[in-house]
């Protein structure tokens, strides 16, 4: 599968399309509730339980990659004193 990411307009939108595409099917199932690192260069996911680890692993592999962190399978939480994490956008170089 071939991502045209010239068509994107920042990391958010492109790890975004990668997530949607390479990740999203396996990581729901086998994942729910963790956070996915992606690195918005190469594609590469890294999977923890926090999106603080899921950083620290990406970096481990890729030191000067620019990552995004996306919420697996994390329902938007609506209600007083909640946060949606589906909302928050997580860019880290």
């Amino acid at each position: 599968m071939t991502l045209d990411i010239g068509a994107l307009a920042n990391p958010k939108e492109i790890a975004e399309r990668i997530y949607a595409e390479r990740y999203r099917a396996d990581y729901e199932s086998k994942y729910p509730g963790q956070f996915a690192a992606i690195n918005v260069s190469t594609g590469d996911a890294f999977v923890a339980i926090s999106p603080e680890q899921a950083i620290q692993n990406a970096k481990k592999a890729s030191p000067n990659g620019l990552f995004h962190v996306i919420g697996i399978a994390v329902p938007e939480i609506v209600g007083m004193g909640r946060v949606s994490l589906t909302g928050l956008n997580w860019i880290f170089p």
